[in-house]
C-alpha cells in the first residue's frame, strides 16, 4: 500500500503501495445496518509502534513456525443485506474493476513539460457492496475476495466503531462512527469524508470549504445492488446463488464481470476481447493468487508474540515478501518489506473482523 501525497483529497492516503495488479460486518449493528455476521474485535489500547511510509499489495507469508495441523476446510460468507463500512489492512487483495487515475506533469532537462497518468492509491477505508465487491474513499473499484471467504488469510474489519491509524512523521487518520450511525473521517492519512447510512444506502460525500461534495453511492435494491459514482460510471451487482454478476452500461455497450464464491476458491473472469481470469485458492495458512493462470501472489500465515501475522509475497519462483501485516490486540499492524519500512498501525475498535476464524 511510495511516499504518502498530500495534494488532491481523493489521494490523502497514499495507502502503502501494493501491486499494481492487485489489489484489499456491523459493529454491534444499529437497527439499521445488516445483522452482525462475523467475530467482534477486542477493544484495546495500542500494542506496537512502528514507523515509515509505504506498504505493498499483495498476500502474506507469515513467519516461519505455521501449525502443522491440517487446516479447517474453509467456508463462505456471501449473504449481504446492506453495503457496509469496511476498513482493510495491506494483507487484503484487490482485483481492480475500475482504477482511478490522475494526471501528473513535470518539467522535462530541457524546459518541456511531459504529462502521466498515474494510479490513485487504494483507500483502506471502502464501501462493501457485496460479493466482495467494494468501491474505496478514492474511487477504486475492485474485488477483494477475503471480504466474504471465512478461514481465508488476512485482516479486516467490517461496520467498526472507531479506527485510528498512525503513520510517519505524526501522521493520522480517524474514522468514527457519529450516534446515528454515520460515519467521518479525518485526518491526513483518511482524509475528510462523510459517509451517511441508512437501511439499505450508503452514500460517500467529501467535506471542502464550501460543505460535503457526493462523490458516490451504494444502495441495495434487493435482487440488485446499485453502485453509483460522480466521477465514473455506475455498476449494478446481481447476486445468483453461488456466483454474482458485475455488469456497466457503456457508449459502445456494456460489460459484465462473472465472480464465484465456493468454499475454498474465488473467481472473476473478465469481459472484453482480451478476456481473462483471476483465481484465488487457499485454507486457512495459505491464500494463492493466479491472473490468467500464472501465479502473481501469495499469503501465508505465521506466528509471533502469540498473534497471527501475514507476509504479502510475489509469486516467482525466487519470492520476495512485498509487505507484512502483524495482528495486534488493539488492531493490526502494516508495514513494507525491507530493514528501512514504514508502518501504519491501526487500532480498531468495536465492528467484527474478517475473515471470520
Amino acid at each position: 500500500m511510495s511516499l504518502l501525497k498530500s495534494s488532491p483529497l481523493r489521494r490523502r492516503f497514499a495507502a502503502p503501495p501494493r501491486l499494481n495488479r492487485e489489489g484489499p460486518q456491523s459493529l454491534k449493528p444499529q437497527a439499521d445496518l445488516s445483522a452482525a455476521r462475523y467475530e467482534e474485535k477486542s477493544d484495546v489500547s495500542w500494542a506496537k509502534v512502528a514507523a515509515g511510509v509505504g506498504m505493498a499489495c499483495g498476500a502474506l507469508l507469515g513467519s516461519a513456525g505455521t501449525a502443522a495441523a491440517a487446516p479447517p476446510a474453509p467456508e463462505i460468507q456471501v449473504e449481504i443485506d446492506a453495503p457496509e463500512v469496511v476498513v482493510l489492512s495491506s494483507s487484503i487483495q484487490r482485483v481492480d474493476l475500475e482504477r482511478k487515475t490522475e494526471r501528473e506533469c513535470d518539467t522535462d532537462s530541457q524546459g518541456q513539460t511531459v504529462c502521466h497518468d498515474e494510479e490513485v492509491a487504494y483507500h483502506p477505508v471502502a464501501i462493501h457492496a457485496g460479493e466482495g465487491v467494494a468501491r474505496d474513499l478514492n474511487g477504486n473499484l475492485f474485488v477483494a475476495p477475503q471480504l466474504v471467504a471465512r478461514g481465508a488469510p488476512g485482516e479486516a474489519v467490517v461496520n467498526p466503531s472507531y479506527v485510528e491509524v498512525r503513520g510517519p512523521f505524526g501522521s493520522r487518520g480517524r474514522l468514527e462512527r457519529e450516534r446515528d450511525g454515520d460515519y467521518r473521517t479525518s485526518g491526513s492519512l483518511f482524509g475528510n469524508y462523510d459517509i451517511d447510512v441508512s437501511k439499505n444506502t450508503v452514500e460517500v460525500g467529501e467535506r471542502g470549504f464550501f460543505g460535503s461534495s457526493w462523490t458516490f453511492e451504494v444502495e441495495n435494491r434487493g435482487e440488485t445492488t446499485r453502485i453509483n459514482s460522480r466521477y465514473g460510471q455506475d455498476y449494478d451487482l446481481y447476486k445468483h446463488g453461488d456466483h454474482a454478476d458485475l455488469e456497466v452500461s457503456g457508449f459502445f455497450g456494456g460489460a459484465t464481470w462473472h465472480i464465484s464464491n465456493t468454499p475454498g476458491s474465488t473467481t472473476i473472469e473478465y469481459p472484453g476481447w482480451f478476456s481473462g481470469d483471476t483465481t484465488f485458492t487457499y485454507d486457512s495458512q495459505e491464500l494463492e493468487r493466479r491472473d490468467n493462470g500464472w501465479v502473481t501472489s501469495r499469503i501465508v500465515v505465521g506466528r509471533e508474540t502469540g498473534h497471527p501475522e501475514y507476509t504479502v509475497k510475489d509469486g516467482g519462483i525466487f519470492s520476495s515478501s512485498l509487505s507484512h501485516t502483524e495482528d495486534t490486540e488493539s488492531g493490526w499492524t502494516d508495514r513494507a518489506a525491507g530493514i528501512f519500512s514504514s508502518s501504519y498501525r491501526y487500532r480498531v475498535e468495536g465492528g467484527q473482523t474478517v475473515p471470520h476464524r
